[in-house]
């Protein structure tokens, strides 16, 4: 028998091209309804769930064309929205008792001071943290790999599948 929220898991995917239409205010309910029913650690159920629906209060951390003296490869960066958006969720979440999943410390987000100090605060907390990170050598990604309390599991061809057994296994012994 396979275990639901493995299957689930390995059916997930991930989205990179939103369609313009607004999500319905009762999907948006619905999700909402759902989160707050969910069991969480210790039944703590500290977290946020934050709906923007003014199209001009969104954003985007990268475009091609963006005009900024901050780039990757033929993107420009905007850092005042990763730094008001971002940054702020990741101090709640390090003192909520919860899983921290920071996806991702790459080249855009290691532009950003701010951002440099919320990946080592959360390091050098005690909460549970699970991070992706830029594989190439980078000054500051070089720094987080080198601590004594980050363990690099690096994704292959040949193991990635596995992963996520391996991954979630650990996760639930958390």
């Amino acid at each position: 028998m396979v275990n639901s929220t493995l299957e689930l898991v390995h059916r997930h995917g991930s989205v990179r091209k939103y369609r313009p239409d607004p999500v319905p205010v009762e999907n948006i309910e619905a999700i909402i309804s759902a989160a707050q029913h969910t069991s969480t650690s210790s039944n703590m159920q500290a977290y946020s769930v934050i709906a923007v629906m003014d199209a001009a209060k969104r954003g985007r951390l990268a475009e091609v064309g963006l005009a900024s003296q901050y780039r990757v490869g033929k993107y420009g960066v905007d850092l005042a929205f990763l730094e008001q958006t971002a940054i702020p969720g990741l101090y709640v979440t390090a003192h909520s008792g919860r899983l921290v999943v920071l996806d991702e410390i790459g080249p855009m987000e290691c532009f950003s001071a701010a951002f440099r100090g919320a990946a080592l605060d959360l390091l050098a907390s005690d909460c549970d943290l699970l991070g992706t990170i830029v594989q190439r050598s980078h000054p500051f990604a070089d720094q987080i790999k080198k601590l004594h309390q980050v363990e690099i599991i690096e994704v292959r061809p040949d193991n990635r599948e596995s992963l996520i057994g391996f991954l979630c296994e650990r996760l639930m012994k958390i």
